[in-house]
């Protein structure tokens, strides 16, 4: 959580902390930290701009079409796409 912490300090107004690899895979990650510093981003996170909520929005998407738990490799390989798809919109904290 220290980490965590860290990240939410680095905010700037309007942005909120996204993780890379969603929480709900972290279990296939059992040796990563889900909270390190490496895994969170900032994002937008305003009335107009919803970043957080659109990522979310396509992990869950993907994951509706995938039809079955993922794997290790599949979740990184979707995290490439989200990471492509929604880069502008995310920055990388200290």
């Amino acid at each position: 959580w220290a980490a965590r912490a860290s990240a939410a300090a680095a905010l700037r107004a309007g942005e909120a902390v996204h993780h890379r690899i969603p929480l709900r895979f972290a279990h296939l990650f059992p040796d990563l930290d889900p909270n390190r510093i490496a895994n969170l981003f900032a994002v937008m996170e305003t009335a107009r701009q919803r970043s957080h909520t659109l990522i979310t929005q396509a992990w869950e998407v993907w994951a509706r079409a995938l039809g079955r738990a993922p794997t290790a490799a599949e979740v990184l390989r979707q995290a490439e796409v989200i990471d492509r798809q929604f880069g502008p919109l995310m920055r990388g904290l200290p």
